[in-house]
């Protein structure tokens, strides 16, 4: 034994080494998971390895067996969703074990992000379901029939040959009115009452055998939202997606880059309180609304009226043929309807062939405040089913006197809607460099409660081609403000600028003044704490299209003619619809002059 050191020392020295690399073994394991990992999942049915979901080639077997917390998916990892993901009703018990748990982050740094882009296996989840709890049995001329094991959501929204071509293939078969319909219509469906234990009859587009092709609204996956916090669902594509549950209370959730497509009454419904919610860059088509937000009617069964969406952003999205298909027709359609709440931004979207653009409603005691909307394209708006075509609006209860503060609307434009802008509030709504071309009505204001009436600062817009009318002005009110200055329309034509005045007598409305007149008429008006547009024009704007007009190419731009050039008055912003800055006095509308090549 060396001199000087005795085995006591030697076996405590040992013991501690032992310990110290034990312990930093247990510290480099605690802290593996502390970091961000990766995770993945492909379609129920294949064999992928250990099917640990640790790898692509390891991937879950099916959305159903993904693991969340400590053992698998938690706050700061990637989940990779591939492939295409239908569920197969073979019983009563698959069909009721559809949901499908999430889970959440804890911060910014911390998000759980779901990701549907992973290289040649994009991520689909369908919420329709694939029959094949029976056989089908031919009623011929194509027809084949299957009892109902459950009621068809409104009885529409059926898709044949999910997959079947490739990953984003399918057919939407349409409803037919009845059986002998249906027999004569090749791609339809048809049910006495599309309800459990009914039968459900489909004429296939290719006549042959339905078996294993035909799958049903709201029979399929399910995503269970539940107080869930810092979740990132990106470039995924939702197809037939389920809603939000009525009391799911989220916040810091986001949609980024996904397609929801084929809904029943909003894509995206927020029930009740929710904060911090983004939809960005995404595709919304086929459904009753796009995004559709209103108090909870459920908790503690009483209306919580002001417990809505609050600090929300909605930006860059692609939201069309809302409220068209006869299952979704309703009289609100709205590709962006916000019912209460503050803080909001709404931005960049496009929007064609819905019921409304985006639009901000009150009920009574609801605050709904502090709202951006900005930079919105609104095109070719329908009035199906009740639909009202109003581009940018904001409508309220008649007797709703709630904080509606802080709302603007800047920079939007509308093309072909029944009305373009439509305001209510009786708290001051600015409305600035706006753009109307093609619509009936170019501006609308009808409130009149208690002789509470609208109040509108309305400056910088371009009012192009109103087929009705420019500005249409009307309520029994006594207390109004049209603070209408700097604007441009045109043509002016008699009658294309409308006051109608009324006052309540007896609970009767009875009309005091009906002035219907022209450009140089309506500026005549005298009314205490109003403007009419003094220092507006009435003028060609003469805009020069190139192209097709969308909202992400610089294609509808200024003559160099233009009488709207340095025609308008400064509001506190600062760059036009396209980011170029306003520089001295700005111009009418929402783009600012720039000197291009239009031979280009």
């Amino acid at each position: 034994m060396m001199p000087g050191i005795s085995t006591t020392h030697l076996s405590q020295g040992t013991s501690l080494f032992g310990k110290i690399i034990c312990f930093l073994f247990l510290l480099l394991l605690t802290q593996t998971d502390l970091y961000a990992g990766e995770w993945f999942v492909r379609p129920a049915g294949g064999a992928y390895g250990r099917e640990d979901g640790t790898s692509y080639k390891n991937a879950w077997n099916g959305l159903a067996g993904i693991i969340w917390g400590t053992k698998g998916v938690h706050p700061g990892d990637t989940l990779w969703i591939c492939g295409l993901h239908l569920h197969a009703i073979r019983d009563r018990y698959s069909f009721g074990n559809r949901a499908l748990k999430l889970g959440s982050g804890t911060s910014e740094n911390e998000r759980i992000v779901l990701r549907g882009d992973y290289p040649n296996d994009a991520g689909i989840i369908w919420g329709a379901g694939r029959i094949e709890y029976a056989q089908w049995t031919d009623e011929g001329n194509g027809v084949w029939s299957i009892p109902l094991i459950a009621a068809i959501w409104a009885g529409d929204w059926i898709f044949q040959d999910i997959g079947q071509n490739g990953a984003n293939s399918h057919v939407v078969l349409d409803k037919a009115d009845s059986l002998s319909a249906c027999r004569l219509q090749s791609g339809s469906h048809f049910s006495p009452s599309y309800k459990k234990g009914s039968k459900l009859y489909v004429h296939p587009t290719d006549e042959r055998s339905p078996k294993r092709r035909i799958s049903i609204n709201w029979w399929g996956y399910r995503l269970e939202f539940n107080r869930q916090a810092y979740l990132t669902f990106k470039n995924i594509s939702f197809l037939n997606p389920g809603r939000v549950s009525l009391d799911a209370r989220l916040h810091h959730i986001r949609w980024h880059g996904c397609k929801l497509i084929y809904g029943m009454h909003a894509l995206i419904g927020l029930h009740g309180e929710h904060s911090a919610i983004e939809v960005i860059g995404c595709e919304l088509a086929w459904a009753g609304n796009g995004i559709y937000t209103i108090q909870q009617n459920w908790q503690a069964g009483k209306t919580e009226i002001n417990k809505t969406v609050r600090d929300y952003r909605f930006a860059g999205n692609h939201i069309h043929h809302i409220g068209v298909r006869p299952v979704n027709w309703n009289g609100d359609a709205h590709a962006i309807g916000i019912q209460g709440g503050s803080g909001g931004i709404i931005e960049d979207n496009l929007i064609e062939n819905c019921g409304t653009g985006p639009g901000l409603y009150a009920f009574t005691h609801q605050e709904c405040k502090n709202t951006v909307v900005r930079r919105n394209v609104v095109k070719n708006l329908h009035r199906l089913g009740g639909a009202t075509g109003y581009g940018v609006f904001t409508m309220c209860n008649q007797d709703s006197l709630s904080d509606k503060t802080g709302n603007i609307f800047y920079q939007n434009v509308v093309v072909n809607a029944h009305v373009g802008y439509r305001f209510q509030f009786e708290d001051k709504q600015r409305v600035f460099h706006n753009m109307a071309i093609n619509c009936n009505i170019g501006f609308e204001s009808t409130r009149g409660y208690k002789g509470n009436g609208a109040n509108v600062e309305l400056k910088n817009n371009i009012f192009y081609n109103s087929k009705e009318c420019h500005v249409k002005w009307t309520g029994a009110a006594e207390q109004f403000t049209i603070d209408f200055d700097h604007n441009i329309y045109y043509p002016d034509e008699h009658d294309k600028f409308w006051l109608i005045l009324k006052r309540d007598v007896k609970g009767c409305s009875i009309v005091i003044e009906n002035r219907k007149s022209n450009f140089k008429e309506w500026q005549r008006h005298r009314v205490k704490g109003c403007r009419f547009d003094p220092n507006s024009l009435s003028r060609d704007p003469q805009l020069l299209y190139l192209n097709t007009f969308r909202i992400d190419t610089s294609n509808l731009v200024l003559s160099d003619r233009s009488p709207v050039i340095d025609a308008g008055i400064p509001v506190g912003i600062n760059e036009d619809f396209y980011g170029h800055k306003i520089i001295g006095i700005p111009d009418i509308g929402p783009f600012e002059f720039q000197k291009i090549d239009t031979n280009k």
